[in-house]
């Protein structure tokens, strides 16, 4: 067993950059597992140590 990507497929991550009208580097795509990842990689940066 493996978890596979941690950090997302490279292949996705190239079929993603590929939407996009100019240039995307596929590293800078972030791949989520799901709304609830997601949600929280937006929000993270938000949150300080004094709000948890």
């Amino acid at each position: 067993m493996n978890y596979g990507w941690i950090e997302g497929s490279p292949d996705f991550k190239a079929e993603v950059a590929k939407l996009y009208r100019r240039e995307v580097n596929p590293d800078h795509i972030l791949q989520t597992n799901g709304c609830t990842g997601a949600n929280l990689d937006a929000t993270w940066p938000w949150l300080s140590p004094a709000t948890m």
